[in-house]
């Protein structure tokens, strides 16, 4: 349910910060035993030019991955 509406949010556009609502999706997702769809959103992430998000990216892709 809270991935759904996050998703739902994020397509929505307008977001001051697309990728911490985007990480909150990959977490939610995460959490929803979604994991392969989890790992895409995290590499979303991982790709943000700003670092700080890029860095928690790669961290949630490493710890998606361990929960496969």
């Amino acid at each position: 349910m809270a991935a759904q509406l996050l998703s739902q949010g994020i397509a929505k556009g307008g977001l001051k910060s697309p990728e911490q609502a985007t990480l909150l999706l990959g977490i939610a997702q995460l959490r929803s035993h979604n994991s392969a769809e989890a790992h895409g959103t995290f590499d979303k992430v991982a790709s943000s030019s700003n670092e700080g998000y890029a860095q928690l990216g790669k961290f949630w892709v490493l710890y998606s991955g361990s929960q496969a």
